[in-house]
């Protein structure tokens, strides 16, 4: 399975309207993208870069937080809802996964099948 928006969409239904069974499937499927991707934890310095950039580019400060440990870690898209599709900052795109016209990016840069 490609992870899509509509994919992601189903995910997040399945979680919020099937009890304990959407629970499960969300869990394999968090768990099939994990296998595919590294995880980084936040280090000190994450924090600096995160109040710059709340200070600098008006982020909010767990959004920033998490941008700050993606870019140290050397992340190239990061997939949210929560701030500005397509937006760019230092080297880190952010992709929103429920708009359609990401599908194809999304299936590029987290391939699963």
């Amino acid at each position: 399975m490609h992870l899509t928006a509509a994919n992601a969409r189903r995910v997040q239904q399945q979680g919020n309207s099937q009890g304990e069974n959407g629970v499960d499937k969300v869990r394999t499927t968090i768990d099939a993208w994990r296998g595919g991707a590294a995880c980084a934890r936040h280090e000190d310095d994450d924090l600096s870069a995160a109040l710059d950039a709340v200070k600098q580019h008006r982020l909010a400060f767990w959004d920033a937080m998490l941008w700050g440990a993606a870019q140290r870690a050397g992340v190239r898209h990061l997939l949210t809802e929560d701030l500005q599709d397509g937006f760019e900052l230092a080297g880190v795109r952010f992709i929103n996964p429920f708009e359609a016209v990401n599908n194809g990016l999304i299936d590029e840069i987290l391939p699963l099948g």
